[in-house]
Order: structure tokens, then C-alpha cells, then sequence
């Protein structure tokens, strides 16, 4: 045997070795993957039912939160259809309140405004009528200081007595308070103080019945004295400034026309608020219009002469006779006396006495000096005030006319402008020659009532003179 034959036997024993090993294992081989394939199968037998329990827990639960879902939607769907409409409700409310809130603030505004502009305004007046009031007495008091010697004797006096009084309580005071108190010396000032007390008391009361007495020699001084102190320094102001009271009444800077201004000026001088004096004295002036209306040239001896007068307001005269007008517009509670009728009688008859020696006509002549069958009749105009019993007797005596035809109503109703043909001008009531102008109708002089009216007669206001 060669060695080729030797390595064949060898092959033809390895395959027969391998068929047999591979014969003997395909039958275990079929049996372990019969046995495999039989416990995959209840594997996977197993394997659905649990699948098919999960799928159908899976289901049930699918159920409980699909069941869950649509009862959460239901709640959902209710609470949103409640928030709504809660929602809707409470902003109806609050567009309820947001009106009435509105109203009410619109009211409140309204109302606060008015209510502020009205304090506004009334702090804006006190204020004004403060600063007025401020300068005013700064100019009363600068006044004082120059003229209260003369003008204001009692003030003064008061002033200076007060002064040495509180001198000599400091004095006294002084001695009985310090370290070593002298109780005697003050004793004896005291003393002095009350007999110099009496002594002023009584030379006080020597000018006072000196006052009376000239008060019931002249009743006139009556209407002055009554008179405030500031009031009287003012009116003494009015009387002697030369400043043209147009701007008194209307501002410069009020833009407008002559015309205009002039009109509004004497508006609004009818319209101010007078003091007691200055209602005597419009009396006067409605007295001297009626009686020039009837034809008097009217002399306002009263406004011309101020003190001076002599109880002789207004002077009438027409044909030969001549009216002597005490004018006396007082308050309804007041009473006129005799003493003011004796007054007008005896300064009717001194001027009828000066007008004879005048005309070189005897003092003695057979004619009535005055009365109302003479050519000098006294006359007393009053309105408001009664007189007395006694004043009616005394004037129906001596002869003095009492006239009451007047009604307080007309005194700013009547035609004020007096118109005087001669010059061609026209003066207003607070116009500086307004009361020596006379108005004579005959002459074509007039009272107009409007400045239309007299610039449409050819009048014009008199130019003044500024200082420059």
C-alpha cells in the first residue's frame, strides 16, 4: 500500500465519521426543536392572551379617561359659560358704577369748581378791599401826621393825654416794684395823676359845651361832624384835586372811545355807593336841576362854598325874587328842630339885609325883608327826615317855606350833564366847574342825559391840562 492509497483511506474514514455523527445528530436535533418549536408556541400563546388582557385593560381605562375627558370638558365648558357670564355681570356693574362715578365726578367738578372760582373770587375781593383799606388808612395817617393839629383836635388831645398817662403808670409802677420800693413817692404821683386827671376832664369838658354852643349857633356843622374821619379826609381830597375823575371811574387801560368812556363813567357813578355827605349833596344837586327846570338861575352856594355857605345850599332867583334852599336829606328816623328853621330864617334875613344895602334900598323899608310877600323867600327842602311839631309852628311863623315834593327814586334819574351854550361844553357831576356852571334855558343852555345827546348838540367835554 502506497501512500496515496494510505491518505484516501484515511478521507473515506473521516467522511464515513462525519455522516455518521451527522446522521445520529439530526434526529435529536429534530427532536429539540420539536420540543422548541411546541414551547414557543405556548409562549407565544401566552404571549396574546396577556396582549389581549393588556388590550383590553388598555380599553377599559381608554374607557374610564375617555368617560374622565368628557366629564372634565362638561366642567370645563360649565366653568368657562360661568366665568363668562360672572365675567359679563361684573363688567355690567362696573360700567354702572364707572357712570355714576363719572356723574358723580362730573358733578363734583362742576360744583367744586364753581365752588373755588367763587372762594377764588371772594379771596381776590378781600384781598382788594384789604389793600384798599391799607392804603387808605396809610394816606389817612400820612394825613393825620400833617394836618391833625388842626383838622382832628380831639384825636390829637386823646392821643397826648394817653401818651403822659402811660408815662406816669410806668413811673408809678416803676417806684413800687424796684429793689427798694418807694410806696410814698408813688402814693404822691398818683395824687398829682388824679388831681391832673380832673383838671383835663374839666377843660375837656369847657370845649365841649363850646362845640354844643357853636353847633346851635350854626346847625350846619351838624351834617360835618358826623362825618367818619377818613370819609371827611377824603371827601377834603376829592374837593381840592385837580385830577380829571374819569380814570376814577374807568380804568386807562379799558380800551374804548371818548364817547364810550365818558358814558360808562357817568354810569358808574350813579351806580357807586355813596357816604351820608355825598347823598346830601346829589339832594342839592336834584333841587338846584328842578328849580333851574323851572326857569331859577341856580346858584349851588352849598357845593361852591363847602362851610362857608352859611346854611344857604342852593340860591334861586328868577323875576326879581330870590330863593334861599336849605336842602336836608335825611334818614326817615331822624327829626329836624327848630333850631336848623332859625338858622335858615336868619341867614335868609342877613343876606336880604346885605342885598338892600347893596341896592342902596333903606333898612327900614315899608316892604317885607323876606317871606313870601318879599323878593327874598327862605325855603327848606327836605326829604326822609319829619320836623318836629315845634319846627313846623316856628316855620309857619317866620314865614319859611317847608318843601317835601321829592321822591329819593328821581335822584339818578334826572338829566345830570349840564350843557352850557356860551363855552360850548358839557360838564359831568364830577367834573371840576360842574357846580359853578349855571344852566340858563333862555340862554340855550340844557341838562342832558346822555353824552350822545349833548355831543349831538355840538358839546364837547373840556379839554384838561395833564402837567406836561
Amino acid at each position: 500500500m502506497n501512500d496515496g492509497e494510505g491518505i484516501l483511506i484515511v478521507i473515506g474514514c473521516a467522511v464515513a465519521f462525519f455522516l455518521y455523527v451527522w446522521i445520529s445528530n439530526s434526529g435529536y436535533n429534530k427532536g429539540l426543536i420539536d420540543g422548541k418549536n411546541q414551547g414557543f408556541d405556548a409562549a407565544n400563546s401566552k404571549f396574546k392572551n396577556e396582549t389581549q388582557k393588556l388590550n383590553d385593560e388598555i380599553d377599559t381605562l381608554k374607557k374610564i379617561i375617555s368617560g374622565e375627558i368628557q366629564s372634565y370638558e362638561k366642567y370645563i365648558s360649565s366653568m368657562i359659560e360661568k366665568y363668562i357670564q360672572k365675567n359679563d355681570e361684573l363688567e355690567y356693574e362696573f360700567n354702572i358704577k364707572k357712570q355714576k362715578l363719572d356723574l358723580d365726578y362730573n358733578n363734583f367738578v362742576k360744583n367744586d369748581k364753581k365752588r373755588f372760582e367763587s372762594f377764588i373770587d371772594a379771596l381776590d375781593k378781600r384781598y382788594l378791599e384789604v389793600i384798599e383799606r391799607a392804603n387808605s388808612e396809610i394816606a389817612i395817617k400820612r394825613e393825620l401826621v400833617k394836618k391833625v393839629s388842626k383838622d382832628i383836635p380831639d384825636f390829637l388831645s386823646s392821643q397826648c393825654y394817653e401818651l403822659i398817662e402811660l408815662q406816669w403808670d410806668y413811673t408809678i409802677s416803676f417806684l413800687k416794684n424796684k429793689k427798694r420800693p418807694a410806696i410814698a413817692t408813688a402814693a404822691r404821683m398818683e395824687s398829682l395823676l388824679k388831681q391832673k386827671y380832673k383838671k383835663e376832664e374839666n377843660l375837656r369838658k369847657q370845649y365841649e359845651f363850646r362845640a354844643c354852643f357853636y353847633e346851635e349857633l350854626f346847625p350846619a356843622l351838624a351834617d360835618y361832624l358826623e362825618l367818619p374821619v377818613s370819609e371827611a379826609i377824603g371827601i377834603s381830597k376829592n374837593l381840592s384835586s385837580s385830577e380829571d375823575k374819569i380814570n376814577k371811574y374807568v380804568a386807562p387801560t379799558e380800551k374804548m372811545s371818548d364817547q364810550e368812556r365818558y358814558q360808562l363813567a357817568l354810569d358808574r357813578y350813579k351806580k357807586r355807593s355813596k357816604s351820608n355827605w355825598e347823598i346830601g349833596r346829589e339832594f342839592e344837586r336834584y333841587v338846584g336841576y328842578k328849580y333851574s327846570s323851572d326857569g331859577y338861575d341856580v346858584i349851588m352856594q352849598g357845593a361852591i362854598k363847602k362851610l362857608e355857605d352859611m346854611g344857604r345850599d342852593v340860591i334861586a332867583k328868577k323875576n326879581n325874587v330870590t330863593q334861599i334852599i336849605q336842602c336836608k336829606y335825611w334818614a326817615a328816623d331822624k327829626t329836624i328842630h327848630e333850631k336848623h328853621i332859625f338858622q335858615l330864617y336868619g341867614t335868609t334875613l342877613l343876606y336880604a339885609l346885605n342885598e338892600r344895602q347893596r341896592l342902596g334900598v333903606s333898612l327900614f323899608d315899608k316892604n317885607d325883608l323876606i317871606g313870601e310877600n318879599s323878593s327874598v323867600i327862605p325855603v327848606f327842602a327836605v326829604m326822609g327826615a319829619t320836623l318836629s311839631e315845634t319846627a313846623l309852628k316856628v316855620a309857619d311863623v317866620l314865614g319859611v317855606k317847608i318843601d317835601t315834593n321829592y321822591n329819593s327814586k328821581h335822584l339818578n334819574a334826572y338829566p345830570m350833564i349840564k350843557c352850557n351854550k356860551s363855552s360850548g361844553i358839557y360838564h359831568l357831576p364830577f367834573d371840576q366847574q360842574y357846580d359853578t356852571t349855571i344852566i340858563n334855558y333862555d340862554s340855550g343852555d340844557f341838562y342832558a342825559k346822555t353824552i350822545i345827546e349833548a355831543e349831538s348838540a355840538g358839546f364837547r367835554r373840556a379839554w384838561r391840562w395833564n402837567g406836561s
